[in-house]
């Protein structure tokens, strides 16, 4: 049923979801048949591009998302080859969409300009009807068209740039990371209804199966990871897209690497650290516990300052983040109303606590700390890919199989200490 999109969720249309499956084939071969297209050229593409849609189309089912797409020229002509598939052309594009949409097969929530900004909507599309024929796991991941992508920083649009050394190096990095990934197994185990319930975007996105509030096991989806600059390519710079990115804490702890239980170890308030040891101090404690007083939500809230303000350029935006973030959050119980002078009563008792490094709030460094921290995660997944022991990363986390737990937190510790020169905490 139509009913079951929300009309203010959508996602991209994606590169990297597609099918060899023969049911999935023999779906598009006959949808194909009955395309008004010209079927004399670029036929290959045309039906590469059919797949693609068909992939996208089944995700979006599941996850009840609608996939948005452009139907403005420009946008074709200004995204760079590196960052698309040669099938991603106006023409074949919104001739496929087209096609699938007089075939009544999709619903399409035509994109406009808004007058206010300039701005332009995408035009978005869902399934009528379920592909009931096509199952989760006839949807396979493949290699996205760049791994190492250059993003403006204002407009998010991918920026074209020159290979160097230095990015012919990551981008040969990655595609060893990403084969070791490709030939291991994740699962989740140990699944309770509680999980499941609270995260069904999740398991209807990467579970292999449709699964039930009492399934126990469940098969991922495996996606490659890549990494994302922004501006230039000392900033940013941190790994997406894998299973584990957008998973929750509590799947994440269920997760199983060849069908062995992991460990996850992280870095203990790292970007505050990193901070610190820049200025040539060492962090020994916690940075939030002598705030919180033991209070895990008001360690959380003043976690969320810290985070908010060194990566806001002034205090007003910082603010209007920090506003925003809290009325989406169990925070705002702390709060008889979420104004700005409530908010200084927080964020000044932060300043106090740590004036030394008070300097750096709304100074726009959080965007270089991302770079720093991805620095180390390439050097921890170098050292484990060298030795065919998969680790999965979320930022400054590390998922890894329980044998080697002792290993990761000795390697990242070493690493961080060869870059700061001081001994972080991993916990």
């Amino acid at each position: 049923m139509i009913e079951k999109f929300n009309v203010h969720k959508s996602t991209p249309f994606s590169f990297k979801l597609s099918s060899n499956h023969p049911t999935v084939l023999g779906l598009c071969d006959a949808l194909w048949d009955d395309f008004k297209m010209d079927k004399t050229k670029k036929v290959h593409l045309k039906k590469e591009c059919l797949v693609n849609t068909i992939a996208n189309l089944k995700v979006s089912w599941n996850t009840n998302n609608y996939i948005r797409y452009s139907r403005w020229k420009n946008n074709y002509a200004g995204l760079h080859y590196r960052y698309k598939p040669e099938y991603y052309t106006y023409d074949i594009m919104t001739g496929v969409m087209d096609n699938l949409e007089s075939m009544g097969l999709i619903k399409s929530l035509p994109g406009f300009i808004n007058l206010n900004d300039n701005s332009k909507l995408q035009t978005a599309v869902c399934l009528k009807k379920d592909f009931k024929q096509i199952k989760n796991n006839m949807i396979s991941d493949i290699p996205p068209p760049e791994t190492i992508i250059l993003k403006s920083r204002d407009t998010k649009i991918k920026k074209y740039y020159k290979d160097t050394e230095s990015t012919r190096k990551m981008r040969y990095e990655l595609a060893l990371y990403n084969g070791l990934r490709q030939s291991t197994k994740f699962s989740l185990r140990n699944l309770n209804s509680k999980i499941i319930n609270f995260n069904p975007e999740y398991f209807n996105q990467f579970a292999q199966k449709n699964i039930s509030s009492s399934t126990k096991e469940a098969d991922l989806r495996n996606p490659y990871v890549y990494r994302v600059f922004n501006d230039t390519f000392s900033l940013g710079g941190r790994y997406y897209n894998g299973l584990e990115s957008n998973a929750s804490k509590e799947i994440r702890s269920c997760i199983h690497i060849n069908g062995n239980p992991t460990v996850e170890k992280d870095y203990s308030c790292l970007h505050i650290r990193m901070l610190y040891n820049t200025e040539g101090i060492d962090l020994k404690e916690d940075a939030y516990s002598k705030l919180s007083k033991g209070d895990p939500g008001l360690r959380g809230l003043f976690k969320l300052i810290g985070l908010v303000s060194i990566n806001s350029k002034n205090l007003k935006t910082c603010l209007l983040a920090l506003r925003d973030e809290i009325r989406k959050s169990d925070y705002k119980s702390y709060f008889d109303s979420i104004t700005d002078k409530n908010l200084m009563y927080y964020y000044d008792k932060w300043i106090q606590a740590h004036p030394r490094i008070s300097k750096y709030l709304n100074s726009d460094i959080g965007i270089s700390l991302q770079n720093k921290d991805s620095v180390i995660s390439a050097e921890i997944i170098r050292y484990f890919t060298a030795k065919a022991i998969p680790v999965l990363i979320i930022h400054d986390s590390f998922i890894i199989e329980k044998e080697y737990e002792s290993e990761l937190e000795d390697v990242m510790k070493k690493v961080y200490k060869n870059i700061f020169k001081f001994d972080p905490i991993v916990c």
